[in-house]
């Protein structure tokens, strides 16, 4: 069965595309919603493309549908195919390393739809993105904060006494605090809070 799919042609031009058995209820709903479209046949599903649509029906579909592009080849892929292909574009974006690779990938993605790929993934692949999420909130403080952080974590041990704050740079206590992750995440999580806590 194909998953309904609402593809962005312009900022004006949008196209519905459903599995064909629910053709004729889609086209009765967007009449009710008074939209003006046309009906466009494919080999594996029916759409609609629109070519005036109400605000309110154009965020009610994009909050329930995920967002594709025009030129997005996927778009028009059987659902099964397109949800592997989805979770392999995931799994390639983590091993990259960078959190900014995980948002690109998963732009225009509903929340009901990131948790199903979530689903697909290995419990170690889960660990690697959340830690990759984590860095990404430890990069984006300031090096005030990063110290105090690193003065809180002294203090309980969880960073070896030996390591001294004193000229160190943002590089550089970022680099110790990544060490500890992610056996220490939720220690670290813990002193972050703190920290924030504090401004």
């Amino acid at each position: 069965m194909f998953s309904t799919t609402f593809v962005k042609i312009s900022e004006q031009e949008f196209e519905l595309r459903v599995d064909n058995n629910v053709a004729n209820p889609t086209a009765e709903w967007l009449t009710n919603q008074e939209c003006q479209f046309k009906q466009v046949s494919y080999d594996n599903c029916t759409g609609f493309r629109i070519l005036g649509i109400h605000k309110v029906v154009l965020q009610r579909l994009t909050a329930k549908f995920p967002l594709v592009a025009a030129n997005d080849n996927s778009a028009l892929v059987p659902s099964e195919e397109r949800f592997k292909a989805h979770v392999d574009d995931l799994r390639k974006a983590s091993a990259t390393g960078e959190w900014k690779a995980i948002l690109s990938v998963t732009a225009g993605w509903t929340n009901s739809y990131k948790i199903d790929v979530w689903k697909a993934l290995s419990p170690e692949e889960r660990v690697h993105i959340e830690t990759l999420k984590f860095k990404n909130s430890l990069i984006c403080l300031d090096k005030t904060q990063l110290r105090k952080m690193a003065t809180l974590l002294k203090e309980v041990t969880i960073l070896h006494k030996d390591f001294k704050l004193a000229n160190k740079s943002e590089v550089e206590i970022l680099d110790e605090l990544f060490k500890l992750l992610p056996d220490k995440k939720c220690e670290v999580e813990s002193a972050l809070t703190l920290v924030k806590a504090m401004n």
